[in-house]
């Protein structure tokens, strides 16, 4: 056998900074002839000869002998040497040329090796690695990162089989996520099994702030807003509404503790003191505690997926305008931080999801014309499993204390005043029968009747049957929040005695929260004995004033 070349080619990764093996090529070249008792047995001559050549020199992953010859020694896929690590060794070429007849031909043989540069021909594991980052900013300076990578290993054939897949070095590829971003990643592994490319894809999250934790993704609206009618300005309507998309491996309802660390962090700052001591001495008041009531609770869900949408309403009483949005929490931070919430998405960012697919050797199976025949079934093995349920407790309402309890509150007072004084009208002349008994007194019988002595009618006569009389009625409606309304009474209008009349109230249970909610209307009249020398005060309002109502104050 005559060795014609002996070439040694690097072959680079992809950036070249490395070499990822040493593709070997080797030329070979021999005479093959048979005797002449071998071709009168057989007339095909050499052909025999060419037929084992054929199954041999050209069938790739076989094992090659290449020693002492003055050049790097190849023992390859013995099993106890070095393997090819691109499933060779590959033949690329035999060539035939007759020599006399079919006695005898030259043949040229060339097959090529691939190896680690090293002497030691390490023939598995990673043979290159690589990437590339993209930046891009959008309209509102947020940030997306784009990482585009590969990693190619030895490929080394296993018989019909191959010793492993590029696919199991998935989790090798340790890019760190981002506090504050979103990750979305794709895979592909090439056919050769190889090589895997990867582009991950970090999004930075438009929010100020870090989510829950053991969350995907959360958006609320925080509201709060108050009327102009009963206790303006001091009780709040605030509503918390929004949706909560889940992870796979948690239960749904993991979505309500979500909720309640934003709801029970801005409800807690309602019992706080927003104004400072200073403050509230200046207003002529000593510090007071507002208080809520959760008023409305709704919860839907998207079954077949992970989101749950969410509205919670709830009114605090007793809060003031200038201190409401510290009472409310509005604009406050809600609990948790980027990096509490990131340490909760390790299966959602992991390198396999909750899916956790996977390509393994033993599903490649090498197909030949001359051998194997069988297409194995593409599994891709998972171990996803579905998440549990557990129930959740709901916060229970606690009653405001009395003077934070009032929802309305309407007070207005009437005074009705009756000299007693009756006015008759006269009739007309025409309807009046001319009789002397139809005068009345003062009249002079001998005139006509219902005339004057100086020949007039007289249009009206005005009486005075005794003093007069002062009536006072207080009317009204209230709304109140776990307590009782208890009904005004007067004692003293500006300071005199009163006496009552007359009483129509109603009073009723309209709602109940895990607090009841009481609503009472009323109206009460009074008389005094004589009339107001001062002017009369408007009734006291325990809901804009947040006091106590006293039954039996003036």
């Amino acid at each position: 056998m005559l060795v014609r070349n002996v070439s040694a080619v690097p072959v680079y990764n992809d950036n070249t900074t490395e070499v990822k093996y040493v593709r070997y090529s080797l030329t070979v070249e021999d005479v093959l002839a048979v005797t002449d008792a071998e071709a009168e047995s057989d007339s095909r001559g050499t052909g025999v000869l060419l037929n084992n050549a054929y199954s041999r020199l050209l069938d790739p992953g076989k094992p090659l002998y290449y020693v002492d010859k003055g050049f790097r020694d190849f023992t390859i896929n013995t099993g106890s040497d070095a393997f090819d690590v691109v499933y060779g060794p590959l033949p690329q070429m035999l060539e035939y040329q007759p020599i006399g007849n079919n006695r005898a031909c030259r043949i040229v043989w060339q097959i090529v090796v691939h190896l680690a540069r090293c002497l030691n021909s390490a023939d598995e594991g990673l043979a290159a690695f690589g990437y590339g980052v993209t930046w891009a900013l959008d309209t509102e300076g947020m940030t997306t990162r784009t990482i585009n990578g590969y990693l190619e290993i030895a490929g080394s054939r296993n018989g019909d089989g191959i010793f492993e897949s590029a696919d199991s070095y998935r989790e090798r590829i340790l890019i760190s996520s981002l506090p504050g971003f979103r990750r979305s990643q794709t895979y592909s592994l090439s056919a050769d099994y190889r090589k895997l490319t990867w582009t991950i894809t970090d999004t930075e999250i438009p929010s100020p702030f870090g989510f829950p934790t053991n969350v995907v993704d959360m958006q609320a609206t925080h509201t709060i807003s108050s009327s102009t009618r009963g206790a303006a300005f001091q009780n709040w309507n605030c509503t918390l509404s929004g949706t909560v998309k889940t992870p796979f491996n948690l239960p749904k309802s993991i979505a309500w503790t979500a909720i309640q660390s934003v709801l029970g962090d801005r409800i807690r700052r309602v019992g706080e003191n927003a104004l400072t001591q200073t403050q509230n001495e200046d207003d002529g008041e000593k510090p007071k505690k507002s208080q809520y009531l959760i008023t409305s609770v709704s919860i839907s869900e998207d079954i077949y997926s992970f989101v749950t949408r969410f509205s919670v309403g709830y009114t605090i009483y007793g809060a003031k305008l200038e201190e409401i949005f510290v009472k409310s929490g509005l604009w406050r931070r809600p609990p948790g931080s980027f990096s509490e919430w990131q340490a909760t998405m390790s299966d959602v960012f992991g390198a396999r999801g909750f899916a956790n697919l996977f390509h393994d050797e033993s599903d490649v199976i090498i197909i030949d014309l001359c051998g194997n025949q069988d297409i194995p079934p593409i599994e891709m093995f998972s171990t996803k499993t579905e998440p549990s349920d557990f129930l959740v407790a709901f916060p229970l309402n606690k009653c405001p204390e009395p003077e934070s309890s009032w929802m309305e509150y309407s007070l207005e007072l009437n005074i009705k005043s009756d000299n007693g004084t009756i006015v008759h009208r006269v009739l007309e002349q025409d309807d009046l029968p001319k009789t002397s008994e139809n005068v009345p007194d003062g009249f002079d019988p001998g005139q006509e009747a219902g005339l004057f002595f100086d020949g007039t009618q007289p249009s009206m006569y005005v009486q005075q049957t005794g003093g007069p009389k002062y009536e006072v009625f207080i009317t009204g409606h209230a709304v109140r929040v776990g307590h009782k309304i208890p009904l005004p009474r007067i004692k003293k209008i500006a300071g005199r005695e009163v006496t009552e009349t007359t009483q129509d109230v109603s009073q009723k249970i309209i709602e109940n929260k895990g607090c009841a909610i009481y609503a009472a209307k009323w109206t009460i009249g009074y008389v005094i004995d004589k009339p107001p020398d001062q002017l009369i005060e408007f009734p006291y309002d325990p809901a804009a004033n947040k006091g106590k109502l006293e039954e039996d104050g003036e």
